[in-house]
């Protein structure tokens, strides 16, 4: 895939994984800071600040260990991420690492694109467009008091970006075809589309075919006999996304939601109000592409919040109207297409023909057992004498045993989950001992190839999780994970009966995948910022639900009619006869969530001593200033 040979310092990083976790060398103290009182609002005032003087000082003594990597490594990385020629990313299935030439990356996404059954180019731009619907929807709930003026707010659209459209290798199968994938992060339909999808993921699994795992699916088929004139074969969805019809999918939710008894348990929208939102999210469907913009102009988006799940609904549709096997399960996977296992006569199969003359649009690719056996979820199923079905662990072939490595700086609790899930799928996914013996041997000597002790292999499992269960907890406080801190806090929480969870802060995925088109950090929603001014050593920090962009044009215009009142900048400006650095001007830290982008501009405010802001202490405790000076 390469025109060029990598070294051998970049292939020691790669083979990492691009999971493998680096915390950073300085401590992100906003964001823990943040995480600790988003946990605080059910303890008593009084203990507060006893939480928080001991995080300060745990914080205050805390000491970095030695680097997850090398200097060597981390050359290696660089080199990687300045390699404009290359793109890297991982694979669709089986976390593999996929190095190829940009230029080939590329021809292979635009060929895509020129699908003219399912794309077109837009000579607009149809943004403002969208941004107008999706506001106008929630304007209309206003009005009719069915949301407050403050969650309009906070929910409507600001400044969105276009859904950017990558690809992930599909390296298990010939040619190496690319799975489309968009983006939706900042667009203008993110918000309505997770929250539609909140609600209407409690329709699916409504099939008397749904399954809900491989282990679900063995106990189903565990005392199944098949007869001498059957055999096993399996379905497989072609582009589902790309080929689910809009208007189906609309009446798909239409009438479950008629049909949902206690659909007031779960949302205070009507049904009305649900479909017209949905409406709008699935026609939305633009893309961005190396500075092109495209329209999907057929099925649902993958990528989308609310795609996943209009998928799983249109396909039980189908298998309600159209289906007649004796087993049919769903595939919950990252491909979330429909692969039925089900048994027919040896002479003809013709379910294919009769699912695609319910659906034109859908195409399925049928693959028959060999020598007795097939794959079916993560299982492979072997056909016995007398029609007994035997199963064990199936793995693809271009599975390369690339797990969680050791030195990754992910919470040890990571590490040991990996270990006992290997553990639980051999134990449940093969029924004969052989087999069982045979695939704890292999989990055993996979994770050594990854760095693993071989006493950290037979450890036992902790109770943590059952412990945590028995005992009330007050908060939850979601941490970034940093080797010989969060440890220390998290003792602390705990014993302030505050549950802790912990994740990693940066991956080497993040640092060297650069497969999405660019977003400038000034038209970026939702960030936290810092203005210059070009004649004192003075700055302006603020935030915006909007992008630094368009946050600078109101305050020109503050300026301009001279509004006083709007800011302390504004009043800076006219009292000192300052100018202001526009250009230098840059975005300090994104955040969506609105109190959280608040206590971080605090923070920004407090901790610059040549802020021009007013030093206000209500959403930033005193105690916390100690490890500012």
């Amino acid at each position: 895939m390469l025109q060029k040979q990598l070294s051998l310092n970049h292939k020691r990083v790669l083979r990492l994984g691009l999971n493998f976790a680096i915390a950073p060398r300085k401590i992100p103290v906003p964001q823990i800071l943040t995480s600790v009182e988003n946990s605080l609002w059910k303890v008593p005032q009084s203990e507060r600040n006893i939480i928080r003087g001991k995080v300060t000082s745990i914080i205050l003594n805390h000491r970095p260990p030695p680097p997850a990597l090398t200097s060597d490594e981390w050359a290696g990385v660089t080199e990687l991420k300045e390699n404009k020629d290359i793109v890297i990313v991982r694979a669709h299935k089986g976390n593999a690492t996929v190095i190829k030439d940009r230029v080939s990356y590329d021809d292979k996404v635009t060929d895509m694109l020129q699908d003219a059954e399912t794309y077109f180019q837009l000579r607009t731009n149809p943004l403002a467009k969208t941004q107008k619907n999706v506001n106008a929807f929630i304007s209309n709930l206003q009005k009719e008091n069915k949301v407050s003026t403050g969650d309009a707010f906070k929910v409507k659209s600001s400044d969105p970006i276009f859904p950017r459209l990558y690809g992930l290798p599909k390296v298990h199968k010939d040619a190496i075809p690319l799975r489309p994938i968009a983006s939706f992060i900042g667009s203008a339909t993110s918000n309505r589309s997770r929250e539609i999808a909140r609600i209407i993921k409690h329709l699916v699994g409504k099939s008397v075919h749904h399954i809900r795992n491989a282990e679900d699916f063995l106990n189903e088929i565990r005392n199944l006999s098949i007869n001498q004139d059957e055999i096993m074969a399996s379905l497989d969805v072609v582009s589902l996304f790309t080929k689910v019809p809009v208007e189906l999918a609309l009446d798909v939710v239409l009438h479950r939601l008629e049909l949902w008894a206690d659909i007031s348990s779960h949302t205070k929208r009507s049904i009305r109000d649900i479909c017209q939102g949905l409406k709008i999210c699935l026609n939305a469907t633009h893309l961005h592409f190396r500075g092109n913009n495209y329209q999907q102009i057929f099925g649902t988006e993958m990528g989308s919040p609310v795609s996943a799940v209009i998928a799983n609904m249109v396909m039980e549709d189908v298998d309600t109207r159209a289906w007649t096997p004796l087993y049919l399960a769903r595939n919950f996977g990252n491909d979330t297409s429909m692969t039925p296992l089900f048994f027919s006569n040896k002479i003809s199969l013709p379910i294919s023909v009769i699912i695609s003359m319910q659906l034109n649009s859908i195409n399925f690719t049928m693959e028959k057992e060999k020598n007795g056996s097939i794959a079916f979820l993560d299982t492979l199923i072997t056909l016995l004498k007398h029609g007994q079905l035997s199963t064990k662990v199936y793995r693809k072939p271009t599975h390369i045993g690339k797990y969680l490595h050791l030195h990754s700086e992910h919470p040890l609790a990571h590490k040991c989950a990996l270990r006992n899930t290997l553990l639980y799928r051999a134990d449940k996914l093969c029924d004969q001992e052989s087999e069982r013996k045979k695939e704890i041997d292999l989990v055993r000597s996979t994770p050594k190839q990854n760095g693993y002790p071989d006493r950290l292999l037979r450890r036992k499992k902790s109770s943590n999780a059952t412990k945590n269960e028995e005992h009330e907890t007050r908060g939850l406080a979601i941490l970034p994970f940093l080797p010989g801190l969060t440890d220390k806090i998290k003792r602390c929480l705990t014993t302030h009966k505050i549950q802790v969870a912990s994740k990693p802060v940066r991956k080497l995925g993040n640092l060297l995948t650069s497969i999405k088109d660019p977003v400038d950090t000034k038209s970026r929603q939702a960030v936290v910022h810092s203005i210059p001014c070009r004649d004192r050593n003075k700055r302006y920090i603020g935030e915006t639900k909007r992008s630094l962009e368009t946050r600078q044009k109101e305050h020109k215009a503050d300026i301009k009619n001279k509004r006083f009142d709007k800011s302390a900048f504004t009043l800076h400006t006219f009292d000192l006869n300052h100018r202001i650095d526009w250009d230098n001007s840059k975005v300090l830290e994104f955040e969506s969530n609105y109190n959280t982008r608040r206590f971080i501009e605090s923070f920004h405010i407090i901790s610059d001593k040549d802020t021009m802001n007013e030093k206000r202490s209500d959403l930033f405790p005193d105690i916390y200033r100690f490890m500012l000076q």
